[in-house]
């Protein structure tokens, strides 16, 4: 994978950043990392019918939390055909005091359609001026608030609740 991102896409050799790329399970591999302070941190790993739960609890949170820095942004791609995620999203948040905002993509043009996916992302800041931004409060839903979801956590989860 590592080869394939270097070689057939050009973000990478084109951005000006520090690129580090770290091979392993992401929330281990940051559990063992100094604090980073991204201003924004993606985790985008839940869109195939496997998704790994680990990275949807409370004690990932703190990992992901512990990277960032203040009033930057979580981002989790939610986007899956057979769990409602982000209600899982904005129980994380919620439990932590967070603002979370939901921001969703489908092409409305047929052409676009056959060449691009529809997208769903979830965004968790601390920082509510985040979401009122121009760009963002353009295209930001809100998320319901299920008062019947039980926070996952390492120890538990409940894939039943949330089947779309």
């Amino acid at each position: 994978m590592v080869d394939i991102a270097r070689n057939q896409f050009r973000y990478l050799s084109d951005s000006a950043a520090q690129i580090e790329i770290v091979v392993g399970d992401a929330r281990l591999s940051l559990e063992s990392e100094a604090p980073q302070q991204f201003d924004v941190l993606a985790v985008d790993a839940f869109s195939g019918d496997a998704i790994p739960i680990h990275l949807l609890t409370p004690e990932a949170m703190d990992v992901y939390l512990r990277h960032l820095k203040p009033g930057g942004a979580l981002l989790f791609h939610v986007t899956n055909r057979f769990l409602d995620l982000p209600p899982v999203v904005r129980a994380l948040a919620d439990a932590r005091g967070l603002v979370t905002g939901l921001v969703s993509h489908s092409e409305t043009d047929e052409e676009d359609r056959l060449h691009y996916a529809s997208t769903d992302w979830m965004i968790v800041t601390a920082n509510p001026a985040l979401l009122e931004t121009p760009a963002i409060k353009r295209v930001i839903q809100s998320v319901a608030a299920r008062p019947d979801l039980r926070s996952w956590s390492d120890d538990f989860n409940n894939l039943y609740r949330i089947l779309k």
